[in-house]
């Protein structure tokens, strides 16, 4: 990596991801978990800007829809804080919980997806 810290990772170094459970759950098929992260970064790296447009629209069933799937999709690829606050976020939407706990989990989901996408990024 050069100084900034922006140079190219490889699996085992990417922050925030479970990497044994991420092969385990593709059966050691590296390519194939490659492939499956590349399409996480590229399915979920506006996933906090989708899940407020959902709420703003008053559409709390997608916004639930969406922190499922983040949820799902995080743990079954190793990323396992991502998944934990994904599903916090699911239930507080399934609750019918306020604007401010919502906002607070979502905050929450972003602190753990960030450095997730940011290294998936750079994956080598």
């Amino acid at each position: 990596p050069d100084a900034a810290g922006a140079g190219p990772l490889s699996l085992d170094e990417l922050p925030g991801i479970d990497v044994a459970a991420a092969r385990a759950s593709t059966l050691g098929n590296e390519k194939l978990l490659r492939r499956l992260l590349a399409m996480f970064l590229d399915s979920q790296v506006g996933a906090a800007a989708t899940f407020r447009a959902a709420r703003a629209a008053g559409d709390a069933r997608q916004a639930q829809r969406l922190a499922h799937t983040l949820g799902s999709t995080a743990g079954s690829l190793g990323a396992l804080g991502v998944q934990r606050s994904a599903q916090a976020l699911e239930r507080a939407c399934e609750a019918g919980e306020g604007d401010a706990a919502i906002a607070g989990l979502l905050a929450a989901l972003e602190t753990q997806l960030a450095p997730v996408l940011a290294g998936l990024a750079r994956l080598r």
